[in-house]
């Protein structure tokens, strides 16, 4: 998704990613055809000037191997310290804009801001991302229950198929103007974020995706910061100043101070104000805010 801050400028691009990602690849503004690695293989790199690799991957170099095309790259170093730095809670970790700067100088222009990917909509919906692949990072679902009822206007909760359970029962639970979307890929998902008035959720794929797609987005911060997704996007961070944040882990999957404050403690009302201020600041002409 970030790759669509420079895809504008190179464009017209063919885009070569995983088949799950084909979808949000071929929304991104100056993307004109997608070929994934599953179908394609070797043969993505038929037909094309020069190759721009904004992944730097073991997958992205093996497929280089004898292509004989003028390639920029992201070198396997830059890659490998981001990842360093994602697994070590002591440091922090890569800025969102780091990572912008460093795919602007590879791809030689200049990125640019959200919105990268085109939705069209009546832009009237809430929009609701409860689900994460890490459980630290998620909001309890009766709290978006509760958020949902708030909202006067549509609202539609989304995640990926594996959320199938979770969408379904927070959809339920808000009542008939709350529809449930799980789908495995993101064909349907970037047709739903035209409806986006606003996006709540936590630190997830899902809610740099709503961001890319120029939505106002309302993100709670719990073992992760704001500070490292500040930047491109419209984004109003609601998250409290703990001494024990950040301290998220690849493996973890409990608190390490055993009370999970940093989200428990985001209440109704402070989430609320957030989403109602959002809005205030944004320059949409509709909002479906309730006055409760």
């Amino acid at each position: 998704m970030l790759t669509g801050a420079v895809t504008a400028g190179l464009g017209p691009v063919t885009y070569c990613t995983r088949e799950r990602l084909a979808a949000v690849a071929a929304a991104l503004r100056g993307v004109k055809s997608v070929r994934t690695w599953e179908t394609h293989g070797r043969r993505a790199l038929r037909h094309v000037d020069h190759i721009v690799d904004l992944d730097g991957s073991f997958r992205a170099s093996m497929l280089l191997i004898g292509a004989r095309l003028p390639s920029r790259r992201l070198s396997r170093i830059e890659r490998l310290s981001s990842l360093v730095r994602s697994m070590n809670h002591a440091s922090p970790a890569p800025h969102i804009e780091s990572t912008l700067e460093a795919f602007g100088r590879i791809a030689q222009v200049q990125p640019t801001r959200a919105p990268w990917i085109t939705v069209s909509g009546p832009r009237d919906a809430l929009i609701l991302c409860p689900a994460s692949k890490r459980a630290l990072r998620m909001w309890p679902a009766d709290r978006y229950v509760e958020l949902g009822r708030r909202w006067s206007g549509p609202v539609w909760v989304i995640g990926s198929a594996l959320d199938q359970e979770l969408v379904h029962q927070i959809a339920s639970g808000i009542g008939e103007h709350a529809r449930a979307l799980a789908e495995d890929g993101f064909a349907q998902t970037i047709q739903t974020l035209g409806h986006g008035r606003i996006a709540v959720g936590g630190d997830t794929g899902l809610m740099v995706l709503c961001g890319a797609a120029g939505i106002p987005i309302v993100t709670l911060f719990g073992p992760t910061e704001s500070r490292h997704m500040m930047g491109p996007f419209h984004l109003t961070a609601v998250e409290r100043p703990l001494d024990c944040r950040p301290c998220e882990r690849p493996d973890s999957s409990t608190c390490p101070v055993g009370t999970h404050a940093c989200l428990l403690d985001l209440d109704i009302d402070h989430v609320w104000a957030a989403v109602s201020a959002a809005i205030e600041n944004h320059s949409f002409s509709a909002a479906a805010l309730d006055s409760r």
